[in-house]
């Protein structure tokens, strides 16, 4: 007798499994139930065939033909879970996994398809064969350890351990080396204790420097007091001469300021001649002007008519592009209208759902 429990395994749930020509089963359709199922036998007739069918399906192995039936035909293993439904499939022509009704996958060597495996999600915890020891029972204590660790994430917690170790470790040997290079450098300081000696005669050295800096500053600015001085005499120099001329220039300067108020007054007069001639020229203009003045009104008459109208055909423009958009959309929304209903026609089912009706 073989007891089969239903998978479980991340919410993994195995519904139902057909095998196709696989050893001795030609046609076999299991259905599974929630809780332990089991399946009942005698000797060879099949019972480990199964988990040997789901070993194939989930691992791909073996790689053989042993496992197909003898009477030929194409092989397969079909399974529906609650993620899924997945076939392995052996024929003449292709080896591989059909995932779903569509997607299919070439089965390479003992490889399994990631979107496969994904939507199987089942491991070693799950299958086990009549033969095989009880699951963790006969293991060590340590080998019961590591597999809960690495459910429960738990190796990664020692992973973490063993790097901060590490760390650990290589922060005291950076600790000893920087130890072992303060012994060398203080060792290395003793080479240098004489210049200590030296540092009160530096002090007195920069006292002298700093002495030496003020009077050379102050040698600066006398020099520069001094070049402002003579800077001084020699405008005071030139000062003189031009006050000694003094009497002779001011009847010069007198004579010029009279001659450019003279030529201010010449240039006002001139102006005025001007704008007087041009005054003249635009009684003549207006003089013709008056006498034009009908023709003149007659064709601001036309001119604004001339506005008016361009503003009518600027507006009727404006309508007939927009009476052209409205257009082309009710078109558009026609021709999406007839796609909606052949796609509605279409998809709809021959039997309504809510009223029973046929269409």
């Amino acid at each position: 007798m073989l007891l089969l429990k239903k998978l479980k395994y991340k919410k993994t749930m195995i519904h139902s499994l057909h095998l196709t020509n696989f050893q001795s089963h030609k046609d076999t359709h299991l259905e599974f139930h929630p809780g332990v199922n089991v399946i009942v036998g005698t000797s060879d007739s099949g019972k480990s065939a199964v988990i040997r069918a789901l070993r194939w399906l989930v691992w791909n192995r073996p790689v053989g033909d042993e496992f197909r039936s003898s009477w030929g035909g194409d092989t397969s293993v079909d399974v529906e879970l609650n993620s899924g439904q997945v076939t392995r499939i052996r024929t003449k022509v292709f080896n591989g996994y059909r995932l779903g009704a569509d997607e299919v996958f070439e089965a390479t060597k003992t490889d399994v398809p990631q979107e496969v495996q994904q939507t199987l999600n089942l491991g070693d915890i799950n299958l086990q064969q009549q033969l095989d020891s009880p699951f963790l029972l006969s293991q060590s204590p340590g080998a019961v350890a590591e597999h809960f660790n690495h459910v429960a994430h738990l190796d990664q917690i020692d992973t973490g351990l063993r790097n901060v170790q590490g760390w650990i470790r290589q922060l005291e040997q950076d600790a000893k080396s920087n130890e072992q290079r303060i012994k060398g450098l203080e060792e290395e300081l003793k080479g240098f204790e004489h210049l200590e000696k030296f540092e009160a005669e530096v002090e007195v050295l920069e006292g002298l420097e700093q002495d030496l800096i003020q009077k050379v500053n102050q040698k600066r600015q006398l020099q520069a007091i001094i070049d402002e001085i003579n800077l001084i005499s020699v405008s005071k120099q030139a000062l003189q001469t031009t006050i000694s001329m003094e009497v002779v220039i001011v009847p010069i300067l007198d004579s010029m300021e009279q001659k450019r108020v003279k030529t201010r007054e010449l240039q006002d007069l001139q102006k005025l001649v001007q704008e007087i001639a041009q005054t003249q020229e635009d009684i003549k203009l207006w003089e013709v002007t008056a006498l034009m003045e009908a023709d003149v009104n007659e064709l601001i008459e036309l001119y604004k008519d001339h506005r008016v109208k361009n503003t009518e055909l600027h507006s009727l423009k404006k309508l007939y592009n927009s009476i052209e958009d409205v257009v082309f959309e009710y078109d558009k929304q026609m021709t999406r209208l007839k796609v909606m209903e052949t796609v509605f026609h279409d998809e709809f089912p021959d039997v309504c759902p809510l009223c029973g009706k046929r269409k």
